[in-house]
């Protein structure tokens, strides 16, 4: 498995896919656009709040309160500024699940070892 130097577009993941499995190309988009569907319907308001995806990520919705209006001191004017009182948002967080984080993990000790030497007593 070879590593990948950059980013790749939607069409170049279905191409991707399609040559390493038994589906085509139009099968693989729609299945990506259904988990689209899918991963939208989950965080959504007034829905689950979390979307995992066994091995791969998890994603969750994280409820920020409104702000009230406040008054601050400007530090280089010293005049009085307001702030605007915020709306309650929706933010999201996406993880990565345990086995992409040992993943990546043994990928990256792989990768000093192969830079420093297989000799190097710090990396055994």
């Amino acid at each position: 498995m070879t590593a990948i130097k950059k980013r790749y577009s939607k069409p170049q993941i279905i191409k991707e896919l399609a040559t390493n499995s038994d589906l085509n190309r139009k099968e693989i988009g729609t299945v990506l656009d259904e988990l689209g569907i899918l991963v939208g319907r989950h965080i959504k308001e007034h829905a689950a709040g979390e979307f995992v995806l066994a091995g791969l990520f998890k994603i969750t919705t994280i409820k920020k309160p409104s702000k009230r209006a406040r008054k601050a001191v400007n530090p280089f004017t010293r005049k009085e500024i307001v702030f605007d009182a915020k709306p309650p948002t929706n933010a999201f967080k996406v993880y990565p699940s345990k086995a992409s984080r040992i993943w990546l993990i043994s990928s990256s000790i792989s990768r000093k070892r192969a830079d420093h030497g297989a000799n190097n007593p710090t990396l055994h």
